[in-house]
């Protein structure tokens, strides 16, 4: 007796979980040129903007912020509040320090962009936050204190957050 369904059983499973090895590899792969192509694009953009790309990237991994446009009436004051904070140390806006929470806004009922500063895993609890500056989860798990921030890194963040409108439309723009 042949066992044709037994082996035609096998070959399934068998060639199934082979397509599904290579759909994610293609998946991965895929997913890692579209980030070198949108990094690219940036880094062409940016310098055409006359931007300093090399502290850009730098800072990229210091910082981040969403989208400023979206920030609201107090999101200036946000953006202020992190440079001074990069700039002296210490911390800023009723002790608020990016370390421990990201400084943002929020929309709340007839509010818009009011300031809205959280621990980094946490939210307002009323309304939602459309805008945040904060330091990136590799530098909060690096480091302890501003003292272990180098002069290149701290630079190259207050260099972004200065030109933040500028980066984000070009990036906005390619």
């Amino acid at each position: 007796m042949t066992h044709t369904l037994t082996v035609a059983t096998n070959a399934l499973l068998e060639a199934k979980a082979d397509l599904a090895i290579l759909l994610e590899g293609t998946e991965k792969s895929a997913a890692l040129l579209r980030n070198i192509i949108d990094r690219n694009t940036d880094i062409l953009a940016n310098s055409e903007a006359g931007l300093d790309v090399d502290k850009i990237l730098h800072a990229e991994h210091v910082v981040f912020a969403s989208d400023y446009s979206k920030a609201g009436t107090d999101g200036k004051s946000c953006v202020d509040d992190a440079i001074k904070q990069l700039a002296t140390g210490y911390a800023q806006s009723g002790g608020a320090d990016l370390f421990e929470r990201y400084f943002g806004t929020k929309n709340y009922d007839r509010w818009t962009g009011q300031r809205s500063d959280h621990p980094y895993w946490a939210g307002p609890s009323h309304g939602h936050v459309v805008f945040k500056i904060g330091l990136t989860k590799e530098v909060r798990g690096r480091t302890g204190c501003w003292g272990d921030l180098t002069a290149d890194e701290i630079e190259a963040a207050i260099y972004y957050l200065s030109n933040i409108e500028r980066i984000q439309s070009e990036k906005t723009a390619a």
